[in-house]
């Protein structure tokens, strides 16, 4: 079923779910289906005129640029239509950010921009936090795109590149059975670099407890390399 709703003029990007976020004139909307990717559905304005959306991950969240920043919308729910936007500063040095993409884990890569010299510096935002891809090579020069699984698409000054983060593995043990009414249960979170080369900037991990526990207090952890 085609829709030809107006407001579909200016789309610029759509997510599995089949929301489309549109640069309108004179406000950028969202567009939310009914259903899982159906034809109907609701034309929400997004922010306003200052905010301008560039990509759309398949839970909602919103990458774009707002006076020179980059910022993130996230929805009140998975693919909702109400939300709450965060605009990220820039790094200390930088006159300007240029987001590229988006992937599902809200990681976003794109280009650091220096008024003086009118240099760029090719960045990936994860956990708060940017991260300098040229140290990792000199000649990686625009992003292209970013997947959920993390891989970056870079375009070099003589090649193109793929960038895949290192395999990690997370186990979890303990000694005994944990019964009702403990006081003191302790258990051990092992993350593992599965790759050969070394990783770079923070690792991030998140453990669910089971219904019923609750943690009380949290180690300290410690690192050990592999030869």
């Amino acid at each position: 079923t085609m829709n030809t709703a107006n407001e579909l003029v200016g789309v610029g990007a759509m997510n599995d779910y089949g929301q489309a976020i549109i640069n309108a004139n004179p406000q950028p909307l969202l567009f939310t289906p009914s259903v899982p990717n159906g034809s109907k559905g609701t034309f929400t304005p997004f922010l306003d005129t200052s905010y301008g959306p560039l990509a759309i991950n398949k839970n909602g969240m919103v990458l774009g640029t707002h006076n020179q920043e980059a910022f993130l919308w996230v929805p009140n729910s998975p693919n909702g239509s109400t939300g709450t936007v965060t605009v990220i500063p820039l790094p200390a040095g930088y006159d300007a950010t240029a987001p590229v993409d988006l992937n599902a884990n809200g990681q976003f890569v794109g280009v650091l921009g220096k008024a003086v010299g009118g240099t760029t510096t090719p960045f990936l935002y994860s956990g708060g936090t940017f991260y300098d891809l040229t140290l990792l090579n000199t000649d990686f020069s625009y992003l292209n795109g970013i997947n959920d699984a993390g891989q970056i698409a870079i375009t070099g000054r003589g090649s193109i590149y793929l960038l895949t983060p290192p395999p990690m593995q997370v186990s979890s043990t303990h000694v005994g059975n944990f019964v009702q009414g403990q006081s003191i249960a302790t258990y051990t979170l092992s993350v593992e670099n599965a790759a050969t080369t070394a990783t770079s900037g923070a690792v991030s991990v998140t453990d669910t407890l089971p219904t019923g526990l609750t943690a009380s207090e949290i180690g300290r952890a410690s690192c050990r390399e592999r030869v």
